[in-house]
């Protein structure tokens, strides 16, 4: 089967967050200003691997090595 080169591919999932955030912007400043939660959204999660940037959990913090 020939694709039809006038039809829009579909992007994939990371494709759409890069597509929607900004130039890799998304709203990864305001959420690392919001403490109330402590972690940001699974985009702006992404978006900081884009960056090659990964979250993290502070274990000593957390009670991890309990």
């Amino acid at each position: 089967m020939i694709s039809d080169p006038n039809k829009p591919k579909k992007l994939s999932a990371n494709e759409g967050i890069k597509e929607r955030s900004n130039f890799l912007r998304g709203t990864i400043s305001e959420s690392l200003s919001d403490d109330s939660t402590g972690s940001i959204s699974a985009e702006d999660a992404q978006l900081t691997k884009f960056h090659g940037t990964y979250m993290q959990d502070d274990r000593d913090i957390t009670g991890f090595l309990d």
